[in-house]
């Protein structure tokens, strides 16, 4: 990947100290690619103040890096610490949003529609991914080169706020403190006192990650009594028991190293336990399926009684004393099969950690799960052989999602993956508050 980002250079006649013209780069993609009014020829670089972006950048740094996508949809709030475009002022900033998805960061960037009228249209509509320690060395960089641009009492404040920054990130517990506030969706010390002490005594019982997790499944105010009612209001008949360690053993054995796409990851788990049961390309019976998973057959069958409604999240649970288990949202056969695989796929993702929420956020543990468990139930190949073509048709998609018994959605995102059918008929969007914005959500397993 490629690691310059964000870059800077100076305007002749700016006529304000810090207008600088700006530019954002990332996977040899201009995301600030825009056309200026009374221009013929395209330009790379948005005129903007600087000062106002780095005491921006610096008061959301943990929200930009850490902070997902909310998975009941983008707020107004979500968008003033992730949107540049919030940074105002009466100036044309780049319509471009950051999100943290733990080692990666993803970079959507929207262009203006056809006939916009103002100063500049935006061009690029694109979403790319860069390396977490590459962002945080291009934010660094460019926080420096602000803060000796500004001058006076913006410059004693931006380099006292970059210190106090640079102070918390180096020390450990303020560090994870910081972090479990972002992914709970708060600014620094605006997330309430309660929620923070028992999100630290689930830290305390679980593991960090884990509840990571869960804070990003139902990030806000009632993230830790969401997870309890999760637990304790969901019957026991409702958890399945389940043994994981052999098939994660398995799993694991050839897995890929960190760097690479959850996806990637993901098909390479999903390879070696279909050969385990002899699934080669085909289906898999829920028989076979509930052999590698440890559990009965009848878990898998649809439920009518027992599954708990409107769960926010389903999830996997590895106790010191007792049994593995799972609690699975969906009362339907084919989704609970894909959830039973996505459970066993966060088995592999943590090394059997003591806790796997399995929930709709698009964590790089999430999309581990979810890429999993269409890979190992409608591995490409196999479905690709099935409907015989490009752009299959909605019967097509029908007919392979009976056959491979998982949802249409699987079919439509191992194939929009596999770059065998348009985005645009995962029929998803980013909503805002206003309305559609027009930019697809990435694929589950991308």
């Amino acid at each position: 990947m490629n690691d310059s980002i964000f870059e800077l250079k100076r305007l002749e006649d700016a006529g304000s100290d810090d207008l600088r013209a700006f530019a954002i780069k990332a996977n040899g993609i201009v995301l600030t690619h825009l056309l200026r009014e009374g221009k013929n020829a395209p330009d790379d670089w948005v005129h903007v103040p600087v000062v106002p972006l780095g005491f921006w950048l610096a008061d959301h740094w943990w929200r930009l890096r850490w902070e997902c996508r909310p998975p009941d949809g983008i707020t107004a709030e979500w968008r003033q610490a992730h949107e540049f475009a919030s940074i105002g002022g009466g100036y044309a900033w780049p319509r471009v949003t950051l999100w943290g998805e733990s080692e990666r960061i993803a970079i959507i960037s929207r262009s203006d529609p056809a006939g916009v009228v103002g100063p500049v249209r935006f061009l690029q509509d694109t979403l790319t991914f860069i390396d977490a320690p590459a962002y945080e060395a291009s934010v660094d960089a460019l926080l420096s080169g602000i803060s000796a641009i500004a001058t006076g009492d913006n410059r004693v404040a931006l380099s006292a706020l970059i210190d106090a920054l640079q102070t918390e990130r180096s020390n450990k517990e303020s560090s994870e403190w910081r972090r479990l506030e972002a992914m709970a969706g708060f600014d620094p010390d605006a997330a309430p006192e309660e929620l923070m002490q028992s999100l630290e005594v689930l830290t305390d019982r679980f593991s960090a990650g884990d509840i990571e997790e869960v804070v990003s499944a139902a990030p806000g105010v009632e993230a830790a009594r969401t997870f309890d009612l999760v637990i304790s209001e969901s019957p026991p008949s409702a958890f399945g028991e389940v043994s994981f360690e052999q098939a994660v053993a398995q799993g694991r054995e050839h897995l890929l190293d960190g760097g690479n796409e959850p996806w990637r990851l993901a098909d390479s788990s999903a390879a070696i336990l279909r050969a385990a049961v002899g699934g080669a390309n085909g289906p898999i019976l829920n028989r076979r399926l509930a052999e590698l998973a440890g559990t009965s057959p009848s878990f898998l069958r649809t439920r009518s009684s027992n599954t708990p409604d409107l769960l926010p999240y389903g999830v996997r649970m590895r106790p010191e004393r007792g049994k593995e288990s799972v609690l699975l949202r969906s009362r339907w056969g084919h989704d609970r099969r894909f959830e039973l695989m996505r459970a066993l796929g966060d088995a592999i993702w943590s090394k059997l950690s003591p806790l796997g929420p399995i929930s709709r956020t698009a964590t790089a543990r999430q999309k581990f799960q979810r890429a999993f468990a269409a890979s190992i139930l409608c591995p490409a190949a196999g479905l690709i052989s099935f409907v015989g073509h490009e752009n299959p048709s909605d019967e097509d998609i029908s007919a392979a999602a009976r056959h491979f018994h998982v949802s249409e959605r699987v079919v439509r995102s191992v194939l929009v993956n596999k770059r065998l059918m348009d985005r645009q008929r995962l029929k998803l969007t980013l909503n805002y508050p206003e309305g559609s914005q027009g930019i697809e959500e990435l694929a589950d397993a991308a």
